[in-house]
């Protein structure tokens, strides 16, 4: 299994300045200013002095400094490949049932083990 350190950075953004962050998650603290923050599928977030998001998003995620502004910001990528496991492991298991139902269940979806120890 993957074990991922948290990047950690503060920084200062000028008024007007844009930072953006690809995939991952992300927690935001607006230590000092306002920030507009915006990423796909979500509305608009305004955060003020203290003001703190976090986000898990595989698109890119925008931060544009409305005054000038004092940020803490926590970063953890997500690797593409990884999203996808679960949705592999489903299909998967989807085949093997529908294989078992062709074959009339006389094989556990499981495999001949598990199902051999149930009998």
């Amino acid at each position: 299994m993957f074990k991922m350190e948290a990047e950690e950075m503060k920084m200062h953004i000028e008024k007007g300045g844009l930072v953006s962050f690809s995939r991952g998650e992300i927690k935001l603290n607006c230590v000092r200013g306002t920030l507009w923050v915006t990423w796909p599928g979500s509305g608009d977030v305004i955060l003020r002095d203290g003001d703190e998001i976090s986000v898990r998003q595989h698109g890119k995620l925008c931060v544009t400094s409305l005054t000038g502004s004092f940020v803490s910001i926590k970063r953890r990528a997500i690797f593409p490949c990884l999203k996808e496991i679960p949705g592999i492991a489903a299909v998967k298991l989807f085949k093997s049932a529908v294989s078992s139902v062709r074959n009339g269940g006389e094989q556990s979806v499981f495999g001949d083990s598990v199902h051999s120890i149930t009998r």
